[in-house]
């Protein structure tokens, strides 16, 4: 969070869906270029139980994401029937 190329595309990530709430976006903007923010920022994720957790969130996603892709693809294919060739006359 210190270094600017790391930071700025993190906060842009973060805001980027809130464009409906400017408001919170601009806090949360402000908040990734405050020094005790970061430095409080970086304490937290200095924690070994924070860390997995944020890895532990990112796994679900992950796993959510490919379920939800495997149900789908078997919903559609559910769905299409088989062709059935006639003889041409």
């Amino acid at each position: 969070m210190e270094r600017d190329e790391v930071r700025r595309p993190l906060v842009a990530a973060a805001v980027e869906p809130l464009a409906d709430r400017p408001g919170l976006a601009a806090a949360i903007a402000s908040a990734g270029e405050d020094p005790v923010v970061r430095r409080e920022l970086r304490s937290v994720l200095d924690s070994a139980k924070v860390r997995e957790l944020i890895w532990q969130a990112m796994e679900n996603q992950v796993s959510d994401q490919r379920f939800g892709m495997i149900r789908r693809s078997t919903s559609v294919a559910g769905w299409q029937r088989p062709a059935r060739h006639r003889p041409r006359n």
